[in-house]
């Protein structure tokens, strides 16, 4: 299986490289209206289990942009923790019968039926070719089968509509994490230093090229584009034990230990290894003195 997929990816790097050359400015086709720190705002509204202000918040951005993606993830969201399951489901069945022809009905529908992964895929790829230049349809069939542990078609999912769509920043995001997880580095590098040009101020980008350069010895460059992500979002678990594992190969023994602290307090499960090698970096450390 990796075999096929180092082939397709050999033709998306040459086809990432051809992007690249002579393009001094690149335009992100992710068109998303509203912006980062208004989706932020509702995100931390829920996150803070105010749903009552994330609802009126997500209702009001939905007002003034009712063609925003994010919106309607963010109140769809919202509204899953506010309402009865039933509830919840009639609502977004009600306006897909009202909205047949809508991709964004279609995807939120694939969101509702998600646990049904049959049901769930007929609805992303009824939204992917209702929206073909939207990467969320995309999304949504690539965790479909990144859930089922088909890394195969989860990386195809996105190198084909990468083909259709090679300036979505998103989309290189999402493929570029994939590849790390198969530890093809290199071309995740790729895939994610677009992904920065197309949206700098990103912090999910910026944490994942971090990843790479330091799985490509550029420690140092990458520990300041996690310390700049995690700064711009510090719910960031990943991110932060990420920069747990760097500041201890720096010696930075402390810090690595709060930041460590920090990814339990975010959710993030013990790593046993990661508390044993702070451990015996503290034995050294002593030794030293």
């Amino acid at each position: 299986m990796l075999r096929r997929v180092r082939l397709r990816l050999v033709a998306a790097a040459l086809g990432l490289l051809v992007i690249g050359c002579g393009a001094r400015a690149l335009q992100n086709s992710d068109a998303e209206p509203v912006l980062a720190a208004e989706l932020e705002a509702g995100r931390t509204l829920l996150a803070d289990g105010d749903v009552p202000a994330a609802v009126a918040h997500w209702q009001g951005l939905l007002t003034a942009h009712p063609d925003s993606w994010e919106a309607h993830r963010g109140l769809q969201d919202a509204l899953e923790v506010s309402l009865p399951a039933a509830e919840f489901e009639r609502h977004y069945r009600a306006q897909l019968d009202a909205n047949p022809g809508d991709g964004i009905a279609w995807y939120l529908w694939g969101r509702v039926r998600i646990d049904r992964a049959a049901e769930a895929r007929e609805a992303f790829e009824r939204a992917a070719s209702l929206s073909p230049m939207s990467p969320w349809p995309v999304v949504g069939l690539a965790y479909l089968s990144f859930r089922d542990g088909d890394l195969f078609l989860t990386v195809q999912a996105y190198e084909e509509a990468i083909e259709r769509m090679p300036r979505s920043a998103m989309l290189r995001l999402r493929l570029g994490n994939q590849l790390i997880n198969l530890k093809l580095v290199i071309e995740a590098q790729r895939h994610l230093e677009l992904a920065n040009r197309l949206d700098p101020d990103n912090p999910a980008v910026l944490a994942g090229l971090g990843k790479v350069y330091v799985q490509t010895d550029r420690t140092q460059e990458g520990a300041q584009l996690l310390e700049r992500a995690f700064a711009m979002d510090p719910r960031m678990s990943d991110v932060a034990l990420a920069l747990s594992e760097v500041y201890l190969r720096q010696r930075r023994v402390d810090e690595s230990e709060a930041m460590y602290r920090r990814s339990l307090e975010l959710g993030l499960p013990r790593d046993d290894a990661l508390v044993g090698a702070i451990r015996a970096a503290r034995v050294v450390e002593a030794a030293r003195r």
